[in-house]
């Protein structure tokens, strides 16, 4: 029998993953992180979460450990999310948190007591092998590929996903079925340490500096934008223009913020870093290039220097993730978008 410890969330998804690794015989030790100091009730890995989690590890006979990964989640997800926002970039905090702490961190305290696996409820699947790959989760609605797709390929190995073959409804069946009590809890929206929104947060940790929003000619629109929060592909909200054709973040500079139309946003190509690949490197890998969590795949490539796209797509925000995936809906790389300049 060998022993596995599981992420437990307090969701409906870590809690069938624990059901599903006791049922197939593991010594199953389950771990709620503790991530931050907020004492509140919101997003994942709140106060109620812990307790939601101890109740459904005690319903399940197994024992249940509170882990206090605060240090590690401040230095690897708060502080870079921070300094995203002073360069102006738009940064993707859960995929920080499943690289550093959640999937990585967790997967080394893992070993430290003796577990062969770490086991989550992500809704994806790792095919085994001499090469472990990440593979989409069977419910395109609730894939979660996209943000595991900048794991280290050698904690991947480690890593067990029983959710992958599984859609939402058949979780939530098998948690019912098994009596917990979770089985119909809404799933977490929110980033966990941003309790009363990003603005709020991003302003009393770094302030905001507002700019002049300019057109592509470069004519001033009349209106300002904070130059750490405008996002590239966001619309611009322009009430005395209603009916007019929408306006888009094209662009911005600490000196101003240019808007154009919607084809203004199209782009063949944009400068990457931090390229992570699952397959060995060619120049370029060709693939599926998704650009957000639930994005459309589009045909393209990814290179040590940019992402590039077969049509002209709409440009990613700097500071976000782009992940490329073959036919078989393997993910075979992930790299960050960077600012043109």
């Amino acid at each position: 029998m060998a022993r596995v410890v599981v992420a437990m969330s307090g969701g409906v998804d870590s809690s069938v993953a624990a059901l599903m690794a006791r049922e197939a015989g593991h010594d199953v030790i389950g771990v709620t992180l503790r991530l931050t100091e907020a004492a509140g009730d919101r997003g994942c890995c709140s106060v109620g979460d812990v307790e939601d989690a101890r109740t459904v590890a005690a319903l399940l006979g197994i024992n249940h450990i509170v882990a206090d990964m605060r240090a590690e989640f401040h230095r690897a997800v708060v502080e870079p999310y921070l300094d995203a926002h002073r360069r102006g970039w738009t940064p993707n905090p859960c995929m920080s948190c499943n690289r550093y702490v959640k999937v990585t961190a967790l997967a080394a305290w893992a070993q430290r007591l003796g577990a062969s696996r770490l086991v989550t409820g992500h809704y994806a699947t790792v095919l085994d092998g001499s090469r472990p790959m990440l593979v989409r989760g069977r419910d395109r609605r609730k894939d979660q590929s996209y943000v595991l797709a900048d794991v280290p390929p050698e904690v991947l190995a480690r890593l067990w996903l029983p959710l992958g073959e599984l859609s939402k409804d058949e979780v939530r069946t098998r948690a019912h079925a098994a009596g917990l009590p979770v089985w119909d809890k809404r799933d977490s929206q929110d980033v966990c340490f941003v309790p009363h929104g990003r603005a709020a947060f991003v302003s009393a940790a770094v302030g905001l500096t507002d700019v002049p929003v300019r057109d592509v000619a470069g004519e001033p629109v009349g209106v300002t934008l904070p130059f750490e929060l405008a996002t590239v592909g966001q619309r611009l909200r322009e009430p005395g223009r209603s009916g007019s054709t929408p306006r888009y973040v094209i662009a911005k500079s600490r000196t101003a913020v240019r808007v154009g139309s919607a084809s203004d946003l199209l782009v063949a190509a944009q400068p990457i870093e931090d390229l992570v690949s699952y397959v060995p490197r060619s120049e370029p890998l060709r693939g599926l290039v998704q650009t957000a969590a639930h994005g459309v795949a589009l045909p393209g490539s990814l290179s040590e220097a940019a992402v590039a796209f077969d049509e002209p797509a709409r440009r990613v925000a700097p500071g976000q993730r782009v992940v490329l995936y073959d036919a078989k809906d393997r993910v075979l790389a992930s790299a960050r978008v960077v600012d043109d300049d």
